[in-house]
C-alpha cells in the first residue's frame, strides 16, 4: 500500500511539473536568436540604403537650389561670353585687331566668377548649418531638426525670392525625403515585429529597441531587436 501511495505521488508531481519542464526542454534558443540577429541585419541594410538615398536626395537638392541661381544671373553671361569668344575667332581669322574682345572676355570671366563666389558662399552656408547638425547628432547633442529646415526655408526665401520654381524644388525634396522616411520607418517595424514573434516560439523573448538614425537633416527612432529574456 505504501509503495501504491509513493508512485501515485510521483505520478502527480511528473503531471503537475513534468509538462513545462518537457516544454522549456523543446525550445530551441539557438534558433530564436538566430532569427533575431537574420532580421537585425535585414534592418541595418535597410536602413543603410535608406540613409544613403535620403543623403543623395539632399545633394541633389542643394545642387538643383544652384543651378536654379545660376539660371537667373550666370547664364546670361554665359551665354554673352560664348558670343564673344565666337566674334574673337572670327576677328583673329579675319586678321582684325582682337584687343577688345579679349579684354570684353576678362571682364565676363570675372563677372561669372563673382557670381559664382555668391551662390558658392550662400549654399555652402546652408551645407556648413548641415554638417553642424550632422555632428551634434552624431555627439549626441542633436538640436532639433525643424531648425535646420527653418534654415532651408531662410536660404530659399533669401537666395531664390521665393521663385515659384523653388518653392517646387523645395517641397519636393522635402517630400521625397518623407516617403524615404515612412518606408523604411514602416518596413524596419513590420520586420520587427514578424521576428519577435517568430523567436518567441523558440523560448527568446525580444523587443523593439529603439534608436535615432539621421536621414539627411532630418533624424527619427528606427526599431532594430534586443533580446529581453527566455520562457
Amino acid at each position: 500500500m505504501k509503495q501504491f501511495f509513493t508512485a501515485m505521488l510521483a505520478m502527480v508531481l511528473f503531471l503537475a511539473f513534468g509538462t513545462s519542464a518537457l516544454a522549456e526542454e523543446n525550445y530551441d534558443y539557438e534558433k530564436g536568436y538566430q532569427i533575431i540577429e537574420k532580421a537585425n541585419g535585414q534592418i541595418d541594410r535597410k536602413i543603410n540604403q535608406a540613409v544613403e538615398k535620403a543623403d543623395k536626395l539632399q545633394e541633389d537638392y542643394l545642387l538643383e537650389l544652384r543651378r536654379i541661381e545660376e539660371g537667373k544671373e550666370a547664364v546670361k553671361i554665359q551665354e554673352e561670353l560664348k558670343k564673344v569668344r565666337e566674334e574673337l575667332a572670327q576677328a583673329a581669322d579675319e586678321g582684325k585687331d582682337t584687343k577688345s574682345h579679349i579684354d570684353k572676355i576678362s571682364q565676363l570671366e570675372s563677372s561669372l566668377a563673382v557670381q559664382e563666389n555668391r551662390i558658392n558662399e550662400k549654399i555652402g552656408a546652408l551645407e556648413q548649418d548641415i554638417e553642424a547638425f550632422n555632428e551634434s547628432f552624431e555627439s549626441g547633442h542633436s538640436q532639433d531638426s525643424e531648425q535646420l529646415n527653418g534654415k532651408i526655408e531662410k536660404l530659399k526665401k533669401q537666395l531664390l525670392g521665393k521663385t515659384e520654381k523653388a518653392e517646387a524644388k523645395t517641397e519636393r525634396y522635402l517630400e521625397e525625403l518623407d516617403k524615404i522616411i515612412e518606408k523604411v520607418y514602416n518596413e524596419t517595424l513590420e520586420m520587427s515585429e514578424k521576428a519577435i514573434e517568430k523567436a518567441a516560439g523558440y523560448g527568446v523573448l525580444a523587443e523593439c529597441s529603439w534608436r535615432l538614425v539621421q536621414f539627411a537633416h532630418k533624424s527619427v527612432w528606427i526599431d532594430p531587436i534586443r533580446i529581453v529574456g527566455y520562457k
